[in-house]
């Protein structure tokens, strides 16, 4: 095809070697007539020669071929080769519909569905029994979260195993699972199920099993995203290999021969290459396309099962007085941050192939007008009187940053050995509330006076929030069970949260007269609700969700002006094609 012939002119192929003899033919000075035919003869020999050996060469260096699978718009969230590697079973969420099983060949271009409707793959066995997320639904825009369940791809009904699932792997005799799942508000690997190996300082996907059942390979991220590194344990959990540092890594999976991790990653921008790592932690460029690809898994015999993903942040947005809702997204993956109060401004950042690494904080007017650059760092918050920025900015560990959004210096506000990954406002400016963690420990939510740089724990590890009241005296945070609570800022005992949430509910603002919260459920649309203290009472405020229902994982980022006239929302949207690839060494 016209796609697969584009791939195979600009991809980047690791071999063991690219170059080819070459032979220099120096000036000769005329001596004798007679030996000039003769030199004649031996150069064309020689060039014969040369022209053959570059020639084999040549040809062992072959293109790899691509065979695309899937052609219906939407997302492709998990793909396996069956054990005769031939059929492949995925998930996929497509046409703007909940995801679901499909099968298909690798010699094809027809799928059919399994009739397991809003069920993710996370694994095929070597006896050809399906792992599965029952029940799946979004706990982030890169994390899929349900009920494990097993169920032959031969057909049945499910058989349920574990809540709050997110990735799993056979063992290669199909016997046991290696599980990432939640557990006590922490991210966990579990081998048997039940019993912790690995603990992430973020959160874990992608497990799977090295080819002899020894080791296992697995993303370990941050918390806020899903920058990461791979790693390789054992069985009992100890550390084998680790990769370097990358700004995405997605999709894991073991060579053929099982000497190497073949995954998925990317150092600057979004655009994810295929990297490969062997048992000493050295890596190579295994293929590089233009486009964002994430591998899926490969046959004992090498073939290559990968996603080539179109991915994007954007942003919507409504101004007071106007009917229709803006894009206000400036590159490929903008996350609003605030509005500011009188509804006239959007601050937001970008994290993707835009900027690559250097994550940037940007303001615009919510007309429509060019952005602005304030400067470098994520996770940005606008201060009450609109003229300072606070934000997290790009070093490691990351520190807090303070950016004017008119004249005025950056000041760095921290320079200490905690990992700060949000921040927000106290109502006054006078101070703010950021969510960091010690190293090996979970995160927890400090206080800071911006006057003298004092600050102190509001929360116990692992307990975290950034609302903080309008009064200015108590801080909305969750604990590791999701109950919420209010936690003095001042010091004390906290408080439960006297209003009722659903499961789901994720608390968005205070109403200014502290007695409401507006809070968002989880779904597509996003529902927002104004829910009241003390009472039972709730009331719908409005739903929101793009026009365009293909591909889009994740509806959430609401945010509002001061009178709630004026809004925005993100959306994550990924388009995936679904390949077949041989070739690739």
């Amino acid at each position: 095809s016209d796609v697969a012939f584009s791939l195979e002119a600009l991809t980047e192929i690791s071999t063991a070697s690219r170059s080819g003899a070459q032979a220099i033919a120096a000036p000769l000075p005329a001596r004798r007539r007679w030996l000039l035919p003769a030199l004649g003869a031996l150069l064309a020999a020689a060039l014969c020669v040369g022209f053959y050996v570059v020639g084999k060469r040549a040809n062992a260096i072959s293109a790899p071929s691509f065979h695309r699978l899937t052609f219906r718009r939407g997302t492709i969230l998990s793909a396996r080769f069956s054990p005769d590697g031939q059929t492949i079973v995925y998930g996929a969420a497509l046409e703007g519909k909940p995801v679901e099983l499909f099968t298909t060949r690798f010699d094809s271009t027809d799928s059919r569905p399994l009739g397991l409707e809003k069920t993710e793959l996370l694994g095929i066995s070597s006896t050809g029994e399906l792992a599965v997320n029952l029940a799946s639904f979004h706990l982030s825009p890169f994390i899929e979260g349900g009920t494990l369940g097993r169920v032959p791809l031969a057909g049945g009904a499910p058989r349920q195993i574990s809540d709050n699932a997110t990735w799993a792997d056979w063992t290669p005799d199909g016997t046991d699972l290696a599980v990432i799942r939640e557990a006590e508000g922490r991210n966990r690997l579990e081998f048997p199920l039940g019993h912790t190996i690995y603990q992430p300082r973020g959160w874990a996907s992608h497990v799977r099993f090295s080819p002899k059942g020894d080791l296992l390979a697995f993303a370990d991220h941050v918390e806020t995203g899903d920058d990461g590194r791979v790693v390789v344990i054992d069985r009992e959990g100890n550390v084998k290999a680790t990769s370097g540092f990358f700004i995405t890594v997605q999709g894991v999976s073991w060579s053929r021969d099982g000497k190497e991790v073949w995954f998925t990653a990317s150092r600057e921008g979004a655009a994810r290459a295929i990297f490969a790592m062997d048992l000493s932690g050295k890596e190579r460029v295994v293929l590089r396309v233009p486009g964002t690809l994430t591998v899926q898994d490969i046959t004992r015999a090498g073939r290559v099962l990968l996603t080539i993903d179109n991915a994007q942040f954007g942003i919507l947005g409504l101004r007071a007085g106007e009917t229709n809702e803006r894009n206000l997204s400036w590159f490929d993956w903008s996350l609003p941050s605030d509005v500011s109060p009188d509804g006239k401004d959007l601050l937001f950042f970008e994290s993707g192939e835009g900027v690559g690494s250097n994550y940037s904080i940007f303001m615009r007017g919510m007309d429509g007008s060019p952005a602005v650059r304030l400067g470098s760092g994520a996770f940005p918050a606008l201060s009450p009187d609109g003229k300072w920025v606070v934000a997290v900015d790009n070093s490691s560990p990351r520190q807090l940053e303070l950016i004017p959004t008119g004249t005025g210096q950056m000041r760095q506000l921290t320079h200490d050995a905690l990992e700060h990954l949000r921040v927000d406002w106290v109502p006054n400016g006078k101070a703010i509330v950021f969510t960091a963690s010690e190293p090996n420990h979970p995160a927890r939510t400090y206080w800071m006076n911006l006057a003298d740089g004092k600050t102190h724990a509001i929360t116990p590890e692992g307990t975290e929030g950034g609302l903080v009241s309008p009064d200015g005296k108590y801080l909305l945070a969750r604990d590791p069970d999701r109950k919420c609570w209010l936690y003095p800022l001042e010091g004390g005992d906290p408080q439960p949260l006297s209003a009722t949430l659903k499961d789901g509910e994720t608390p968005i603002n205070w109403e200014s007269d502290g007695q409401s919260l507006l809070v968002g459920e989880r779904g597509f649309p996003l529902k927002v609700s104004r829910v009241f203290l003390n009472s039972t009472r709730r009331e719908d405020v409005r739903s929101f969700a793009p026009s365009d229902a293909g591909g889009i994982v994740t509806v959430g980022g609401v945010r509002f002006s001061a009178d709630r006239k004026s809004y925005v929302y993100d959306y994550f949207r990924i388009l995936s094609d679904l390949y077949v690839v041989d070739g690739l060494k």
